[in-house]
């Protein structure tokens, strides 16, 4: 059987360099792991781990090495198997959640759910619109801008969005990678959880058919997921060092 566990983990850091690279700070790739030096995004790792605990040494030496870095401060570590111990290294936990996947399945791509009419991020200014209502009430227009328009013209990404009067009410970012494609930042705002997540899973059947939809959360998302349809396929960390 697959290990889509593995895809889902190979999928995110896909995404994590997409979006540190469209803001001028690349990552780099390795065998166990993906790495950023320079700083990445509010809310964006500074690791993804690639492979389980067999390569748990190489992962911490990697770690270690990045945090004596002098070119920055304050880290994140997304622990794809929950396999590390960075205590010792003056990390804490941020929190844990699970990878999530859900199998491609007749009549996915039919129907709208609700009558949500979806539709792709093509402006700036829309952009800025959808990511303003992704952040919610923590957006002010003093918050810098995570994802970089240039993200848009990459022809495997979609910030997808239902608008109301102009307004997106929910949406949420594909990335297609690894042989999957990747389900992130999902939003609700007025609109029932269960229909933004089955319009999104939807939208993802029609513009990469045939192909598995992951990503990972936890609490109240992880139960929703659920519910539409998605299964738990293993845990990840998020590891936090000031």
């Amino acid at each position: 059987m697959r290990d889509y566990l593995r895809s889902a983990a190979h999928n995110n850091a896909l995404w994590c360099d997409a979006v540190s690279n469209a803001q001028g700070a690349p990552g780099e790739f390795r065998q166990a792991l993906w790495l950023n030096r320079f700083g990445t995004p509010p809310g964006y790792p500074n690791v993804v781990t690639l492979a389980p605990v067999e390569a748990a040494v190489e992962q911490i030496e990697a770690v270690n090495s990045l945090v004596r870095s002098p070119l920055h401060a304050g880290w994140a570590v997304k622990d794809s198997f929950r396999s590390l111990d960075l205590r010792s290294l003056g990390f804490t936990v941020l929190f844990d959640a699970e990878w999530i996947l859900r199998q491609p399945a007749v009549g996915d791509a039919q129907g709208s759910p609700a009558g949500l009419s979806w539709g792709t991020v093509r402006s700036e200014a829309d952009l800025l619109l959808w990511e303003r209502a992704w952040a919610g009430e923590a957006a002010t227009a003093a918050t810098p801008q995570i994802f970089a328009a240039t993200l848009m013209s990459h022809r495997d990404v979609c910030f997808l969005f239902a608008p109301a009067a102009g307004v997106p009410l929910c949406g949420g970012i594909l990335n297609k990678g690894a042989g999957v494609v990747g389900l992130s930042n999902v939003f609700h705002t007025g609109v029932d959880p269960e229909i933004a997540w089955r319009g999104l899973v939807r939208e993802a059947a029609k513009r990469f058919p045939g192909l598995p939809v992951v990503g990972y959360e936890s609490g109240e998302g992880l139960a929703v997921a659920q519910r539409v349809g998605f299964q738990s396929v293993g845990p990840l960390r998020i590891w936090l060092k000031p």
